[in-house]
């Protein structure tokens, strides 16, 4: 029976995945009875009866109908690859397509029959034949409309808008350009940048030219002028949009549908139509997850960030655990882990890594990447996290396809768009010379081009809604993911944010805990850009985050820096108290007038607590004689009221140096059994000499201490005797004399006289 119905070739892709829908049929005909042996699982004895019916009665429009969703059913579970070659299944889409076209012949009044018909055609391999299926989709409308189906009424409107649609896609943004310009990525990948001039180096083979990849945004600038004006496509989404419209207020409780119409609202960046559409039909249907995370991107998009998390949280609590995580997972924006592109990026977490940690470990490191990604920690809104899910949300709007099963944020464009944002620049150029995936069909070089640097081609199908990235561009693309995985040069947050020099300084706590000193320095100016104030408050924040427990509660304060201040270089230091673990530890300093932030964000592996060793060195302005401590000293660090500096002091000035030594070994008998160890502080400028300077150190009498090495003038050292073991204090004044201005590097060596073990900490040091 196939033979006779057979009508040419169809070419036909992998991928469906949504169910046609039928019509129902009357009791008792053949179509009813096929029905009933198809929920028995026969369906070879379905398509017998079926075909012997139209033997019988070739006119027979409702057994046409049926017997070509089940051939096209059959086809369907037999699909391997991007086009079938397999000739069973092929024959089997030809039997579907006639069958189909033989249902609206003998039952032209019928919109169901159009519309499947229309949308099998749509689903085709071919271009041809996806376009023929527009005539079906209106036809079907035309029918719907006259019979007064508000249901397929609807369902045509959505599948003419979708039509438009795609010929939007295709031809957006077209730009005209000479066929020998046109891009080529062969399968050898790009020719070696040997001539940094060159847009197209000749290859001499079968190709017009060879694209030397390197110079993929040169290129496109140089396309940029051929772009046609005004933009092409815009009547096409105009026409997607009023269809898709008039679809939803036939069919409001359909979410492909408002899906449809939302993807129009979002790609002409109607945020406020986008809105309220959302808001409506978030009210209306209270559980749709969908209409909540449409309204947080549009929300997002206008700027209301408090808005946007709630309706985005909203949406998130409404989906099940593994809908949650396939939206939010940070693998979308981690380096993909290819083994090649990773040898070359270096070390470092991937989705790979990530993917085989344990359940308590992925999600530590899932909470280590949004604390450490939060613009400002000042906030109550993590505006890297809200624009990443935005992104996702705007790709599964633009991108997902019903009828084939994508995904948008899973597609090749979805994958770039959720890493790096919408693209600076998108053009179309038609009759690519990429090597693609569309069985040899003239098809579309779809470009996507970012100001920071990096170019995208796609392989766009006409008539199909899906773009590729070009087959072999894959390694570049892969090469791309690895060395440069997420881009938030669109993201604009609330407040001009600049770096804060920081520096933590580690000393031992009690139990396995760590006091750390955060000392930073900055200018108030920094603060206020071209602001004139006569005094300025300023706000800090130190937030410390244990990523295996819970941590401490943030700490805020104000401090007031007068107007004659302002251009005065100063520090400030916080004490935070943390575990083993790594931590992170976040300080800001805001100015809420200027809306300026200085910001460090610290990642700290505290030391283990045990043995012998010694804390970091803390620089400190002088403490005076009744204030320091002895050489005996039982005292810790955090009894002696220091002010901690920056690492920036000023030239000929005095600073303190103060540390602990941990665990000396005792020496000698008895009540004298003391720990006993030698200090060396040497001073290193990047440079290398220091010639005519003077370097001296002072105990905290300021008496002058220890002797200058035979061979270095600027390595001072001095003995010590402890009278515990467990720690000892020491403090010295380090005089700069006259220290030239420059970077140095202070280093203090501990050396235990009764082990002969060994302990140093480096610290940089600017003379100014």
């Amino acid at each position: 029976m196939m033979s006779a119905v057979l009508v040419g070739m169809v070419a036909w892709p992998l991928g469906l995945r949504a169910q046609p829908a039928l019509s129902t049929v009357p009791a008792g005909s053949a179509a009813a009875e096929a029905d009933a042996l198809v929920a028995r699982g026969d369906t070879a004895g379905a398509v017998s009866l079926l075909e012997a019916r139209v033997r019988r009665s070739m006119r027979d429009g409702v057994s046409w109908h049926r017997l070509g969703h089940l051939y096209w059913e059959q086809a369907r579970s037999t699909r391997r690859g991007s086009y079938i070659s397999d000739p069973r299944t092929i024959r089997l889409l030809q039997a579907a397509d006639s069958a189909l076209r033989l249902a609206t012949q003998f039952a032209p009044d019928s919109a169901r029959y159009w519309l499947n018909l229309g949308r099998f055609n749509l689903e085709s391999g071919v271009s041809t034949m996806r376009f023929a299926g527009v005539q079906h989709a209106d036809k079907a409308l035309s029918v719907a409309k006259r019979h007064g189906d508000a249901l397929l009424t609807a369902e045509a409107e959505d599948q003419v808008g979708q039509a438009a649609w795609r010929r939007f896609e295709a031809t957006s943004n077209r730009a005209l350009i000479d066929p020998l310009n046109r891009i080529q990525i062969g399968p050898n990948g790009a020719p070696t940048a040997s001539d940094p001039t060159a847009l197209l180096n000749p290859d001499n083979g079968l190709n017009a030219g060879a694209f030397n990849r390197n110079l993929g945004r040169d290129y496109v600038m140089s396309v940029v002028k051929h772009l046609i004006k005004p933009p092409t496509g815009a009547a096409d989404l105009e026409t997607a949009h009023e269809h898709f419209r008039r679809a939803v207020q036939q069919n409001p409780a359909s979410q492909p549908y408002a899906r449809h119409l939302a993807m129009t609202l979002a790609t002409r960046k109607q945020w406020e139509e986008l809105r309220r559409f959302a808001s409506e039909r978030a009210t209306a249907f209270p559980f749709d997850a969908e209409s909540r995370l449409m309204l947080g991107l549009a929300l997002w998009r206008s700027n209301q960030v408090g808005a946007s998390r709630a309706a985005f949280d909203s949406a998130l609590a409404l989906l099940d655990e593994q809908e949650q995580a396939r939206l939010t997972s940070i693998t979308r924006v981690l380096r993909p882990g290819s083994p090649i592109a990773k040898a070359r990026a270096g070390s470092g977490m991937d989705s790979l890594t990530f993917t085989r940690l344990p359940l308590a470990q992925r999600q530590a490191v899932e909470r280590a990447f949004w604390e450490t990604s939060d613009p400002l920690a000042g906030t109550t809104e993590n505006e890297m996290q809200l624009e990443l899910l935005a992104r996702v949300v705007y790709a599964e709007l633009r991108w997902t396809d019903d009828i084939l099963g994508y995904r948008g944020a899973d597609t090749d464009r979805g994958r770039i768009l959720v890493r790096y944002g919408p693209p600076d620049l998108e053009i179309t150029m038609g009759s690519a010379l990429t090597a693609n995936r569309s069985g040899g069909e003239a098809g579309v070089t779809l470009v996507w081009s970012y100001d920071f640097g990096i170019t995208f081609f796609f392989d766009l199908r006409p008539g199909f809604a899906s773009a590729d990235i070009a087959m072999y561009d894959q390694p570049f693309v892969e090469g791309v993911f690895e060395q440069r995985p997420l881009s938030m040069h669109n993201l604009a947050v609330a407040r001009d944010v600049d770096s804060l020099p920081l520096r933590p300084v580690q000393f031992r706590a009690a139990g396995d805990s760590t006091d750390v000193v955060l000392v930073g320095a900055f200018t108030p100016r920094q603060l206020l850009g071209e602001l004139e104030l006569e005094s300025v408050t300023i706000t800090s924040l130190v937030k410390t985050t244990d990523f295996l427990s819970p941590g401490p509660t943030p700490q805020r304060g104000e401090f007031l820096v007068e107007s004659a201040a302002l251009d005065t270089p100063m520090s400030r230091h916080w004490t935070q108290r943390v575990g083993r673990n790594v931590t992170m530890l976040r300080v800001e300093l805001t100015q809420d007038d200027s809306r300026r932030t200085l910001r460090n964000t610290q990642l700290l592996q505290a030391d283990s607590g045990r043995g012998f060793g010694m804390s970091d060195v803390l620089i400190t302005r002088p403490l005076p004689p009744e204030r320091a401590p002895s050489a005996t000293s039982t005292q810790r660090w955090s009894a002696l009221g220091l002010t901690p500096v920056g690492d920036v002091v000023d030239s000929g000035s005095t600073v303190g140096l103060v540390w602990e030594v941990y665990d000396l070994a005792a020496g000698g008998e008895g009540a004298a059994r003391n720990g006993q160890y030698r200090v060396s502080v040497q001073l290193q400028n990047e440079r290398g000499a220091l010639a005519n300077a003077t370097l001296r150190l002072r105990d905290g009498l300021g008496r002058l201490i220890g002797r200058p090495g035979s061979n270095d003038p600027f390595s001072i050292a001095y003995d010590r005797t402890a009278v515990v073991q467990t720690l000892s204090l020491d403090y010295v004044s380090l005089d700069l004399g006259t220290l030239p201005r420059g970077r140095y590097r202070l280093r203090v060596d501990i050396q235990d006289l009764n082990t002969q073990r060994k302990t140093f900490r480096d610290t940089a040091l600017e003379v100014r």
